[in-house]
């Protein structure tokens, strides 16, 4: 049921009813706690879908407060070259950027293409092009322009490579 219930949220989300969507996932996460304790995947995916619903309502610091929490499970529990843990290490970098503190969102979006990029050795995957975007996009408000655009090349070269 829950599961189904995060669906919803997801798909509240997409429509832009980000309030609704705010409570699915609140409630979610406290039966996933009920059931699984605080230390467990679940409670984890539930902590990153309402973060990522809280910076639609732009409330960055709370976004930023469950994704840290999501981030501390999943590694608790996958170690750090885990994929879940490369998404929500973006996903932090995501809200660090909204809150303007570019140089802390850079360090987490770094550390996530690092992990994506030793996951995905062998050949391109649209999640590293994705996460060199929001790397480029953090250096660009840094003022590293041609650092930037040799990230968005990049980006775009994999997402080409994949799609075409």
């Amino acid at each position: 049921i829950v599961s189904c219930q995060e669906q919803i949220g997801i798909l509240m989300n997409k429509q832009n009813k980000h309030e609704i969507a705010k409570s699915i996932f609140e409630k979610s996460l406290k039966t996933h706690k009920e059931l699984f304790g605080e230390y467990h995947p679940n409670v984890a995916i539930s902590l990153t879908h309402l973060g990522s619903t809280l910076d639609h309502l732009d409330k960055h610091e709370e976004a930023l407060e469950k994704k840290k929490n999501a981030f501390e499970i999943q590694e608790k529990l996958f170690g750090e070259s885990n994929f879940e843990v490369a998404i929500t290490l973006n996903s932090i970098g995501f809200s660090l950027v909204k809150l303007k503190q570019y140089e802390k969102a850079l360090k987490y979006q770094r550390k996530s293409l690092k992990i994506l990029q030793k996951i995905f050795e062998k050949h391109n995957h649209p999640h590293v092009a994705l996460c060199l975007n929001s790397v480029g996009a953090t250096l660009w408000y840094l003022g590293s322009h041609e650092e930037a655009m040799k990230c968005f090349h990049d980006a775009t070269s994999i997402l080409d490579e994949v799609f075409h």
